[in-house]
C-alpha cells in the first residue's frame, strides 16, 4: 500500500517554463488529502522547488522537500518552520579543486549559497561570476534571481563562502558531454558529477543520491521505504525510483536514462499525464 509519493519536478511535474498542468495539481492535492505524504526530490533549491506549488495552489507547505538532487531534505512546513531531515555538502579540497579548474577553463558556474538554522533555510541564493546563455534560460525555467559577483572565485578561494550543497557547470550545449566525461575521469570517487537539462552539469558530495533523501523523508514520516512510489524521468532519479517500493520512470526520459533504468515500471510521458496515470495506476488501482 502506497503511503508515501515521491516526485522529480522538471519533466515530471512541471514543463519547461515552470508550469505543472491543472491534472496534476489535483492529483497531488488528491493525494494530500487522502493522507499519503507527498515530496518533491529535484536538483532545484528549496525556494525554486516551492515555487510552482506556492504559486498555483495552497498545499505548497504541506509537501516535504528534498532539493540539490538530494544533498538536502526538509520536513513539512510546520508554523512556518521546515526542520532539515539530511544534508550533505560538498568535500572542501575537492570543491576548491574543481573551482580552480572550471575557472582555468573560461567556464561559468553557479555557486548555490546555503545557510540552514533551526528553522529551516535561512539564506539560499544562486551566485554567478556572469551572466550568459544557461543564466538566462534558467531565469526563465524556475524564477531563478541570480547574484551576480565578478570576483567568485576569489572570493571561495579566500574562505568567503561555505561549502555548498551543489555547484552548476555551464560548459554549453556543444561542451557538455566532454566537460561531463572529463570532470568524471578527473575527480572519480571524489565528486558525484551528474549531466542536468542540455547544457549543465553539476557536482555534488561523492554519496549525494535522490535515494539518500528519500531515505529521511520516509524515515521521518513513518513509512517504509516498500510503501513508497517514486516518479521522475531524468538519470539523477534512477536512485530514487530503484529504491522506492515502486519506480516510475516516464516516457520523455531520453533513451540513455531508459537503458540505464532497472526494476521500475516505465510510464507515459508528461505530457501525456504520465505522473497522473503513476498515481492512479499504482495508488488508486485503476
Amino acid at each position: 500500500m502506497i503511503k508515501l509519493v515521491a516526485f522529480d519536478l522538471d519533466g515530471t511535474v512541471v514543463d519547461h517554463e515552470n508550469r505543472p498542468n491543472r491534472n496534476t495539481l489535483e492529483t497531488i492535492e488528491k493525494l494530500i488529502g487522502d493522507g499519503i505524504q507527498c515530496t518533491s526530490i529535484s536538483g532545484r533549491s528549496v525556494s525554486k522547488s516551492q515555487h510552482p506549488f506556492e504559486e498555483y495552489t495552497e498545499f505548497a507547505p504541506s509537501l516535504c522537500v528534498g532539493s540539490y538532487n538530494g544533498a538536502l531534505a526538509l520536513d513539512r512546513s510546520r508554523d512556518g518552520t521546515r526542520r532539515s531531515l539530511h544534508e550533505q555538502r560538498m568535500p572542501e579540497d575537492a570543491f576548491k579543486e574543481i573551482i580552480d579548474l572550471i575557472s582555468s577553463e573560461g567556464m561559468n558556474y553557479i555557486y548555490c549559497n546555503l545557510l540552514l538554522s533551526e528553522k529551516g533555510v535561512e539564506v539560499e541564493d544562486y551566485i554567478t561570476p556572469r551572466r550568459d546563455e544557461t543564466i538566462d534560460d534558467m531565469t526563465v525555467q524556475t524564477a531563478t534571481e541570480f547574484v551576480i559577483e565578478p570576483h567568485l572565485t576569489d572570493r571561495i578561494q579566500e574562505g568567503h563562502y561555505s561549502l555548498p550543497p551543489k555547484i552548476l557547470i555551464c560548459p554549453g550545449r556543444e561542451r557538455r558531454e566532454v566537460v561531463y566525461e572529463g570532470l568524471k575521469e578527473t575527480f572519480g570517487d571524489r565528486l558525484y558529477i551528474e549531466q542536468t537539462d542540455v547544457d549543465r552539469v553539476e557536482a555534488m558530495h561523492p554519496k549525494v543520491s535522490k535515494a539518500r533523501a528519500l531515505k529521511a523523508i520516509c524515515d521521518a514520516t513513518g513509512v517504509s521505504l516498500k510503501d513508497s512510489l517514486a516518479i521522475g524521468d531524468g538519470s539523477n532519479d534512477l536512485t530514487m525510483l530503484e529504491a522506492a517500493g515502486v519506480g516510475v520512470l516516464l516516457g520523455n526520459a531520453d533513451d540513455r536514462t531508459k537503458l540505464m533504468a532497472r526494476n521500475v515500471e516505465h510510464g507515459a510521458s508528461f505530457h501525456d499525464n504520465g505522473f497522473a496515470q503513476a498515481i492512479d495506476q499504482f495508488v488508486y488501482g485503476a
